[in-house]
C-alpha cells in the first residue's frame, strides 16, 4: 500500500493541536450489499501504529477501501450513497493489517467517519460502516424556526475527554424563493429551553457562551481548539453552511473541547445559528437521543412469547430478541406488516389478514431474487422480513434468539413501532398469529373521529421518550357513511388546521370545515420557492407542521372491494405535547383527485390512558382492588396491564370473572343481577394453561392460572392481550365477581374509570318507563378536560308491569330526535345528526357503528327482549352531552318481532343536572318540549344541547316546567336562565313568566340541586348567611309559613317509591323535621331524610344538597 493515508486540508491532527494520549479503539461493523464482518482499529496512543484486526466476507479480490467524510445513516435507503466526499484513500487489499503513524498519527481524527469498500471495476460503493466506539452517546439539536435541519453530536460514552463528532445538515425553510447557501456563526449558549416555551422565546435571553472550563477564548482557532470556549463552534470549526435544501451541504466536524458525557456536558443547552454580529437567526435545544424500545406481546392460538426491539439512536443497530413457545413445528415465516392489529369483533374474524394488517413492511422497495434465509446481509431483505434475516421457523417448537439488525429502524419515518408482526404457517404460508409492536415508553395519544361524510378514525400516538421531538405514529381507517352507492376515491389532500370546528354550523360541510382556519404552520415555513419539491416524507421539516399530505402523500377513502382504507405513517414533526401540540386542533380531508374543497373534518382530542377501578363492592366492608390499564383505542387490539390485590379470601375463593352487567344498588351478585361471564366472542369452556384468546374475555381466573384458588389473599400483576377497556367489547361498566370454591357467587364490584388519572367527569342519563312496560335505560359517558368523550355504556332493563314472566322478543329501539309531547309519535324520526345514508345500510353493524344512524341502538347493539332481563352494551357512536348529545331527546321501543309501530317511549333525562323551574301560561295540555328548548337555547345564545325538560303540571292554564341543564356549563346556563326569568326577559317568548296568571316568578338562584352525589359547586359569597339552627318547634312553624322548594319536591318524587311511600301521599304530607340536622319527609313512624341540608333566612326555602336519601323507621 503505497498511498496509505494522504494528508488532507481540514484533518484534525494538524500541527499545534494537542493529540490524545489514551488508547483508542474504533470498530467498523459491515452489513451491507452482501459484505459483512467487523474491523477493529486500535492505537495505544497518538503517534503509534494503528492495528487493524477482523475480517470481511463477501469482498472480491479487486476491492479497495477508503475513509469517507460522513457517517453511515441506517434509516435511509441507499445508505452507502450518502457518505460525502473521500476523506482519505486506503490502498491495497481489504483490509490491511497496520497503518503507520506517518500516515495516521491519531486514530481519533477519523472517529465518526465511514469506511467505504469499493471495487476498482465499479465506481459504486460496495459496502460501508461507521468508525465508532462500542458504546456511544448521541444528542441532537433540531432546527425548525427559519432554519430547518439537525445537528447531531456523538461521543464515546466511556470517556468524556474523547472527541465529539458533529454531523450538520441545515437549510432554509423561510424566504426560500431567493435563498442561497450562506455561512453563519454557530454557538452553544447556556440557556436551557423549557418544554412549554414558545417558539418566539427560544432565541431570547440566551445568557453566556457555554464555557464550563472558564476558558478566555484567546488564541482560539480550528488548529488550536484547546484555547476555545466549549460553545464557540465557529472558532473551533469556522462558519456553518445553511444551504438551500436538505442534504446539499452536509458537514462533519470533530471537536476536542466539547463534551456531551457526564462531565461538562452540553446537554440541555441551546445551539444558536447567528449573524456575524451575534444576532440569533435560529435556535434549538441540545437533547439526548433516548433509546427507543418496543415489544410485541403474543398470546394467541397456543403460541406465547415476546419480541423486543431496542435502538439507541438512528446511527446505531437495533437489538432484537425473540422468545416464542408453542410453535408446534407448524410455523414458517414471520414478518413485520404495515398496519397494527385490529380488535377482534366477531367469532372467526381473520384479524391477521391482508385487509387488516396489510403486506410486508418494505419502505426501501426491496425486490428481486433474495439470498437464502439467514445468508445475506440485512439490507438485502425487506425491513420487515424477519424470517429471511434471522432464519425461518420451520420445524421449530420454540425459538430464543438475539440479533443485531442494521436494517430495522425504530427512529425516523421508517420506524417499525406501531406496525405488527405476523407469524405464518409453514404449510401453505397462510397467516396464523399477529400482534402489534408497542412502544415500551409511556405514550400520548389523540384521535380524530370522522362522522360525515367520511367515517372512521385518524389515530395519533407519540412515545414520550424525547417529548415533542419523538416520532408520532399516524394510523387511519376511513370509509364513507352517507353515499347511497359508495365508491373508492383517491388522492385526497389532508392537513391539520389551526382551529377546532365551530359546531354551530351542524353538518354544512362548506361552513363547518371552513371554520377551522388555515393549515397549522407554527414555524412559518415558506410555501414558496422549492416547497412542492422539497416537502416530502424524507424532508418533513421543510413542510408545514400540519401538511400531512406533503409529508406522507395523499390518501384514499374506501377500498375498491368496499372496505375501509387503512394507512399508516410515521411523522417526525407532529407533537402531542409542548407549545406546538396539535391537540385541540382539527384535521381536514379535501376532495378526491387533489381537489381543493374541504370534504370532511374532525377535531383532534386527547385520548388518555384508561385505568379502571372497582367500585360498589357488594360487601360494603370489602376493599379489594383490581386495576385494568390500557392505552389501546377501541378499534385496535392491544395489551392491558392487570393488577389484582384481593384480601380476606380465607382460602374459600376460586373463580374470578368479568360479568355482563353492573352490580345493582341492592348489591346482589346473582345471575339475574349481573348476568353470566362476559363472552362476546362465544368462546367455549375454560382450558388449562392456554393463550389469552382461547378464553372468554371475562374469564380472569382461567387466563391467570386460577390465582385465587386456596389463597387467603392475592397480589398479582400481568398483561392480558384479550381484555379491551375501550370499544364495543369494553369491560368498563360491567362487573367482576369473586366465586366461592364451590362455584357460588360471593362478592362483586363494578368496573368504572378512575377519573383521578384520566381527568374525566362521568355523566349519566336515564329513561324511566312507567305504565304497561316498566324499567329503565341508563346511559353513562365520561367527558375529558379537552372536550373529548368516551364510549357510552348502555344498561337496559325492561319488563311488563302486570306479568314478570312475559317475554316479547325482537324489539327495535332507537333514540329519536325530539322529546315526547304526549304519545310516542311526537318523538319525531330517528336521531341521525350525521346524515347516514339508509341505502346500502347493511354495512351498519355492531362492529361498524359509525356506519349506523347515531340513534339506531338496535342495529349498533342488538334488538331487545322485553321481560328478558338486563342487557349492557358499549356504543362508540352515541354522545350523552355536548354537541350531538342525546340528553333531552327520547328513546322509542318498537313492537316485537322487528315491528315498525312504536310501542313505548321515554325522555332521556340527565341524572346530574342544575334545574330551574319556570311557570307560564299554556293554552294546551302538554308543552312542546322541542320548541321550548329551541326558544330557550336561542335566548341563552346557545344551541339546544345539554338541556332537558320535565313538565311538572298539566295545562291549559298555568304550568310549571323544570328546565334541567347538564354538561360542562350547566351551572352557568341555569343561573343565566334564572336571571332572565326574574326579569321576565321577552326573548323567552311564550315561555316568559305570566305574573297575571301564575303569580310572581319563583325562580331560585340559590337552590341548585346536584343530584347523585355530585360535589357541591363553590358557594357564591353574595348568598345570604345561613341562620342558626332553629329549635324543632320553630322549624315546624317556618315550614308552614314557607313554600317548600321544588328541589325537595323532586326528592320526594324520586325516592318515594324506593321507600315504599306513595309519591302523591308523600308530597301531600311533606313537612320539615329536625332529625339530626336533616331535611325529612314522611311521618313520625317513617322518615326519609336528605343526607345534608341547609336552611337559609330571608324567606329562602329549605334545600337539599344531595338526592341520596335514607330511611329511618321506628325512631
Amino acid at each position: 500500500m503505497s498511498r496509505l493515508l494522504d494528508k488532507v486540508v481540514g484533518m484534525c491532527d494538524v500541527d499545534n493541536q494537542v493529540p490524545w494520549v489514551s488508547p483508542t479503539t474504533l470498530k467498523a461493523k459491515f452489513d451491507t450489499n452482501g459484505v459483512s464482518g467487523t474491523l477493529t482499529f486500535s492505537q495505544t496512543s497518538a503517534g503509534q501504529v494503528t492495528m487493524i484486526s477482523g475480517s470481511l466476507t463477501g469482498v472480491g479480490s479487486t476491492a479497495t477501501w477508503e475513509i469517507r467524510t460522513l457517517p453511515v445513516r441506517l434509516d435511509v435507503a441507499g445508505r452507502c450513497n450518502q457518505l460525502g466526499q473521500r476523506y482519505t484513500a486506503l490502498g491495497g487489499s481489504v483490509p490491511v493489517a497496520t497503518i503507520q503513524a506517518s500516515n495516521l498519527n491519531d486514530l481519533n481524527t477519523i472517529y465518526g467517519r465511514s469506511v467505504a469498500v469499493t471495487d476498482a471495476q465499479n465506481p459504486n460503493v460496495l459496502s460501508c460502516a461507521t468508525l465508532e466506539a462500542d458504546d456511544t452517546i448521541t444528542m441532537t439539536a433540531r432546527f425548525q424556526n427559519s432554519i430547518g435541519g439537525e445537528v447531531v453530536f456523538r461521543q464515546p460514552s466511556a470517556q468524556s475527554t474523547d472527541p465529539v463528532s458533529i454531523y450538520v445538515d441545515l437549510y432554509h425553510i423561510k424566504d426560500t424563493s431567493n435563498a442561497t447557501p450562506v455561512f453563519h456563526k454557530w454557538t452553544i449558549y447556556n440557556k436551557e429551553i423549557q418544554g412549554n416555551d414558545s417558539v418566539e422565546s427560544w432565541c431570547q435571553n440566551l445568557g453566556d457562551v457555554f464555557n464550563p472550563t472558564s476558558s478566555t477564548g484567546t488564541g482560539c482557532s480550528p488548529q488550536v481548539q484547546l484555547n476555545c470556549k466549549a460553545g464557540d463552534l465557529s472558532g473551533k470549526h469556522s462558519a456553518v453552511t445553511v444551504s438551500t435544501e436538505k442534504g446539499s451541504a452536509v458537514k462533519m466536524f470533530l471537536d476536542r473541547e466539547l463534551s456531551i458525557g457526564a462531565m461538562h456536558s452540553a446537554e440541555g443547552k441551546t445551539l444558536v445559528v447567528e449573524t456575524a454580529g451575534s444576532v440569533p437567526l435560529a435556535c434549538a435545544k441540545i437533547i439526548k437521543y433516548s433509546t427507543r424500545t418496543a415489544k410485541v406481546m403474543i398470546s394467541r392460538d397456543d403460541i406465547k412469547g415476546e419480541m423486543s426491539f431496542s435502538q439507541k439512536s438512528p446511527f446505531d443497530w437495533t437489538e432484537v430478541s425473540v422468545n416464542l413457545t408453542g410453535l408446534a413445528s407448524m410455523a414458517g415465516g414471520y414478518h413485520i406488516h404495515n398496519y397494527p392489529v385490529p380488535l377482534k369483533m366477531i367469532p372467526g374474524q381473520e384479524i391477521c389478514g391482508q385487509e387488516y394488517v396489510g403486506g410486508h413492511f418494505n419502505p426501501f422497495s426491496v425486490t428481486g431474487t433474495l439470498p437464502p434465509p439467514g445468508s445475506g446481509t440485512n439490507d438485502q431483505y425487506e425491513v420487515g422480513d424477519l424470517s429471511n434475516k434471522y432464519g425461518l421457523l420451520n420445524g421449530l417448537t420454540e425459538l430464543t434468539i438475539t440479533k443485531a439488525d442494521s436494517n430495522l429502524p425504530l427512529f425516523g419515518v421508517n420506524s417499525v413501532i406501531g406496525r405488527s408482526v405476523v407469524i405464518h404457517k409453514q404449510s401453505g404460508g397462510s397467516r396464523w398469529i399477529c400482534a402489534t409492536i408497542e412502544s415500551k415508553a409511556s405514550v400520548l395519544q389523540a384521535v380524530a373521529t370522522f362522522k360525515y361524510p367520511i367515517i372512521g378514525y385518524i389515530f395519533l400516538r407519540q412515545p414520550q421518550v424525547n417529548g415533542p421531538l419523538s416520532e408520532t405514529q399516524v394510523y387511519m381507517e376511513l370509509d364513507y357513511g352517507n353515499s347511497a352507492a359508495p365508491v373508492a376515491t383517491v388522492d385526497h389532500n389532508w392537513h391539520i388546521h389551526v382551529n377546532r370546528i365551530n359546531e354551530a354550523f351542524g353538518m354544512d360541510v362548506s361552513q363547518r370545515c371552513s371554520s377551522v382556519g388555515g393549515h397549522y404552520n407554527p414555524f412559518s415555513v415558506d410555501l414558496g420557492g422549492n416547497y412542492a419539491q422539497q416537502c416530502n416524507s424524507a424532508n418533513q421539516l421543510r413542510c408545514e407542521l400540519g401538511d400531512l399530505s406533503g409529508k406522507h402523500g395523499k390518501i384514499n377513502v374506501r377500498t375498491q372491494l368496499g372496505g375501509k382504507t387503512r394507512m399508516f405513517f410515521t411523522d417526525i414533526d407532529l407533537p402531542l405535547s409542548g407549545p406546538n401540540s396539535v391537540l385541540g386542533r382539527s384535521i381536514v380531508i379535501h376532495n378526491a383527485n387533489s381537489g381543493a374543497p374541504r370534504l370532511a373534518c374532525a377535531n383532534i382530542y386527547n385520548m388518555p390512558t384508561r385505568i379502571t377501578k372497582l367500585k360498589n363492592w357488594s360487601k360494603s366492608s370489602y376493599t379489594g382492588t383490581t386495576v385494568f390499564n390500557s392505552n389501546t383505542p377501541g378499534f385496535l387490539g392491544g395489551p392491558t396491564s392487570v393488577s389484582i390485590n384481593l384480601m380476606g379470601l380465607d382460602g374459600m375463593a376460586s373463580g374470578y370473572h368479568v360479568h355482563k352487567y353492573p352490580v345493582p344498588s341492592t348489591g346482589s351478585c346473582s345471575a339475574t343481577s349481573v348476568g353470566g361471564h362476559y363472552n362476546p366472542l362465544s368462546m367455549a369452556g375454560s382450558p388449562t394453561d392456554k393463550t389469552d384468546d382461547m378464553y372468554e374475555i371475562g374469564d380472569l381466573s382461567g387466563k391467570y392460572n386460577h390465582m385465587l384458588d386456596g389463597k387467603s389473599s392475592v397480589m398479582w400483576t400481568g398483561v392480558d392481550t384479550n381484555l379491551p377497556v375501550r370499544g364495543s367489547h369494553s369491560v368498563v361498566g360491567r362487573s367482576v365477581v369473586v366465586h366461592f370454591d364451590n362455584g357460588t357467587r360471593w362478592k362483586c364490584g363494578n368496573i368504572v374509570e378512575d377519573t383521578t388519572t384520566s381527568g374525566g367527569e362521568m355523566f349519566t342519563a336515564k329513561v324511566a318507563f312507567k305504565g304497561e312496560v316498566v324499567g329503565k335505560i341508563i346511559l353513562t359517558q365520561y367527558r375529558y378536560p379537552d372536550g373529548g368523550l368516551s364510549d357510552t355504556g348502555i344498561l337496559i332493563d325492561l319488563k311488563y308491569a302486570a306479568d314478570d314472566n312475559l317475554i316479547t322478543r325482537g324489539h327495535k329501539w332507537h333514540v329519536h330526535e325530539k322529546p315526547m309531547t304526549g304519545d310516542c309519535d311526537s318523538a319525531g324520526p330517528h336521531y341521525n345528526p350525521f346524515m347516514v345514508d339508509m341505502t346500502n345500510y347493511a354495512e351498519c353493524s355492531p362492529s361498524n357503528q359509525l356506519r349506523c344512524e347515531a340513534g339506531d341502538l338496535s342495529s349498533k347493539t342488538a334488538q331487545y327482549d322485553i321481560g328478558g332481563g338486563k342487557r349492557f352494551y358499549t356504543d362508540v357512536n352515541l354522545n350523552i352531552v355536548d354537541d350531538f348529545g342525546v340528553v333531552g331527546r327520547s328513546i322509542v321501543i318498537h313492537q316485537a318481532d322487528s315491528g315498525g309501530p312504536r310501542y313505548v317511549c321515554g325522555d332521556i333525562m340527565p341524572e346530574t343536572s342544575y334545574s330551574e323551574r319556570m311557570s307560564f301560561h299554556l293554552s294546551t295540555v302538554m308543552v312542546d318540549k322541542s320548541s321550548m328548548m329551541t326558544t330557550l337555547a336561542a335566548a341563552l345564545h346557545s344551541r339546544p344541547k345539554n338541556m332537558a325538560l320535565m313538565q311538572m303540571s298539566d295545562g291549559p292554564g298555568c304550568v310549571e316546567v323544570d328546565v334541567m341543564f347538564t354538561g360542562v356549563n350547566a351551572e352557568k346556563m341555569r343561573v343565566d336562565l334564572h336571571d332572565m326569568v326574574m326579569r321576565q326577559d321577552p326573548t323567552l317568548g311564550a315561555y316568559a313568566p305570566s305574573p297575571s296568571v301564575c303569580g310572581a316568578a319563583k325562580g331560585y338562584v340559590n337552590n341548585s340541586v346536584v343530584p347523585t352525589g355530585k360535589p357541591t359547586r363553590p358557594i357564591d359569597t353574595s348568598r345570604p348567611v345561613k341562620a342558626k339552627k332553629p329549635t324543632y318547634r320553630k322549624l315546624q312553624e317556618k315550614a308552614r309559613l314557607q313554600k317548600i322548594s321544588s328541589q325537595v319536591v323532586a326528592i320526594v318524587t324520586k325516592y318515594a317509591l324506593k321507600f315504599r311511600i306513595s309519591p302523591r301521599e308523600a308530597r301531600r304530607k311533606l313537612h320539615i323535621l329536625n332529625y339530626r340536622g336533616r331535611v325529612c319527609f314522611g311521618h313520625r313512624s317513617y322518615r326519609v331524610c336528605c343526607r345534608k341540608s341547609r336552611v337559609l333566612i330571608h324567606r329562602a326555602p329549605v334545600i337539599c344538597r344531595s338526592l341520596r336519601a335514607r330511611g329511618y323507621q321506628g325512631r
